[in-house]
């Protein structure tokens, strides 16, 4: 017994960079573009003050034994 495999049919196709083609009804729409998280400072900076939050609170030993090495994409 064979059973045929069915290719995935894209139901969207990119005009350009700020638009698309809905194949399903035809009509051109509008990409929503949001900024990288790297570019929100506030939630960037929310997110460091947690992290020192955290450190602060399991960190055991003086503060001259700390050492940090943090990289933030």
């Amino acid at each position: 017994m064979t059973e045929t495999i069915k290719e995935p049919q894209a139901t969207i196709r990119r005009l350009d960079y700020d638009h698309y083609l809905d194949m399903r009804d035809g009509q051109v729409k509008n990409y929503h573009h949001k900024r990288p998280e790297t570019r929100n400072l506030e939630g960037t900076r929310k997110g460091i003050g947690h992290l020192r939050k955290l450190i602060t609170l399991n960190f055991t030993g003086d503060i001259s034994k700390i050492w940090l090495t943090c990289a933030y994409f």
